[in-house]
């Protein structure tokens, strides 16, 4: 991306009540207008800032830019990002869930993960505690493939317990990010993250959620939005917490699975349908 185009994307970007899409809509239609000189002399030295800290700059108008994004609500206007950018192009599944997963749980995500990531699967997941650190590292001791999307800056990490995880899977696999590099995490931009986190993947897996479960059923409903197939833990497994879980299995909108073999017989048997169907 040229300087020029960063600093007015982010300089509208900035403006009050203009959202992601509408920013992407007016830029289209070359209505994009610069802001306040002040506001444009920080966005510059922020561009700078990311190329002197090797730190990749994507917009919606690049041609890096993952198409999974630009389907969903709202797409990111502005990606930061530090690694191997073709992980982006691979077979990507998504696992999320609880921070505050039991180990029985968090020890079944690695293996799903390392299992998943064996089989040629990119893994993506969020860099929280708990289970998505789990998912990373059971990437990360297979094949190393693995995206982690902060809801922080690239360079001001959240949780700090999980920099050096980070900066393994800078080195190794890739880190993206909506939020400016040195931007500290919020309430909101870990909201809003689930939804590029959800989107990236080919499926979803979602291994836990509590009673509460405020991060892990916002996950949930951004990939339900998308149309994305999600599995889960069957509850037999007793893989705790899964209170959460268990009312969205009766409701048929999560498909419980007990291995990677019931993730992949599920997609067998959907295509069978679809093929007797046609037939």
């Amino acid at each position: 991306m040229e300087k020029n185009e960063f600093v007015k994307l982010m300089s509208f970007k900035r403006i009050k009540r203009i959202g992601n899409q509408k920013a992407i809509d007016l830029f289209t239609n070359s209505q994009l207008v610069v802001t306040y000189e002040r506001s444009n002399y920080e966005i510059s030295k922020m561009f700078d800032y990311c190329k002197s800290k090797k730190i990749h700059i994507i917009s919606y108008f690049d041609l890096e830019y993952p198409d999974k994004l630009k389907k969903i609500n709202s797409p990111p206007l502005i990606l930061f990002a530090r690694g191997n950018l073709c992980l982006l192009k691979k077979k990507l599944i998504t696992i999320v869930g609880s921070r505050g997963a039991s180990e029985k749980t968090k020890i079944w995500a690695y293996n799903i993960s390392k299992e998943l990531s064996d089989l040629g699967y990119v893994i993506v997941s969020g860099g929280a505690q708990g289970i998505d650190t789990y998912a990373h590292r059971g990437a990360l001791n297979s094949s190393g493939e693995t995206i982690c999307v902060l809801g922080s800056g690239i360079d001001n990490v959240y949780p700090e317990e999980n920099i050096p995880l980070i900066e393994n899977i800078s080195r190794r696999g890739l880190v993206i990010s909506e939020v400016p590099p040195t931007e500290s995490v919020s309430r909101i931009n870990l909201l809003q993250r689930n939804r590029i986190t959800s989107a990236l993947g080919d499926k979803v897996l979602i291994v836990s959620i509590g009673r509460k479960g405020g991060g892990s059923k916002s996950q949930f409903r951004d990939a339900y939005s998308q149309g994305k197939e999600i599995f889960a833990p069957d509850p037999s497994l007793e893989l705790k917490p899964n209170e959460g879980l268990i009312n969205l299995i009766k409701e048929n909108k999560i498909i419980p699975i007990q291995s990677v073999e019931d993730m992949f017989n599920f997609q067998i048997k959907k295509e069978e349908k679809g093929l007797k169907r046609f037939l």
